[in-house]
């Protein structure tokens, strides 16, 4: 009857003395033996945060989605969210995010106003890894949607030397200007 509630505190206790392995032996217990239990969805945030500390990022990036497809509504699902755009980036991957982000805002219409930072930071990843492309279209919503952002000033300026980069002088020159 506890037996899931021990083998997941004592994995958590792992995970704070940053016994990582251990850490992840044990939530790995809970998502294979009680993956219907309450304590599932936790585990597999904390197994992914093991994995991270590890770098062992697709396994990182695997818990988080599955996080993301098997409990969307979850209350934990939101908290997946920054952890797996990190991984992402870490894992030079951060282009897979933006479509995560959509069918995250799709299944939970209310929190699109939390995501506001997470947004913004996509699209930052996006820009820094040369993604020029996919960046232009993640600041271009952005600003569109969060116009009086405090980012605004900097997604422009992503946006500017995006347009920039891919040779697109005309869009870029009007963007520059609208930060002067």
């Amino acid at each position: 009857l506890y037996y899931d509630d021990a083998i997941f505190q004592k994995a958590q206790m792992d995970l704070e003395n940053s016994n990582y392995e251990e850490a992840v032996n044990g939530f790995g217990v809970i998502v294979s033996r009680y993956s219907n239990g309450g304590f599932a969805p936790y585990a597999y945030l904390k197994r992914a945060i093991a994995f991270q500390n590890l770098k062992r990022y697709d396994e990182t990036v695997a818990d988080y989605k599955t996080i993301l497809s098997k409990y969307p509504t979850h209350p934990v699902a939101q908290s997946a969210l920054p952890g797996l755009q990190d991984a992402l980036a870490l894992a030079g991957r951060s282009a897979e995010f933006s479509d995560i982000l959509l069918k995250y805002k799709e299944v939970n219409p209310a929190s699109a106003g939390a995501l506001v930072n997470i947004e913004f930071r996509n699209a930052e990843n996006l820009y820094n890894d040369q993604n020029y492309k996919e960046a232009t279209e993640s600041l271009k919503k952005f600003v569109a949607t969060y116009p009086t952002n405090a980012n605004i000033p900097q997604a422009r300026f992503y946006l500017a030397e995006s347009y920039y980069r891919l040779k697109d002088y005309e869009n870029a020159s009007r963007e520059y200007q609208s930060l002067s």
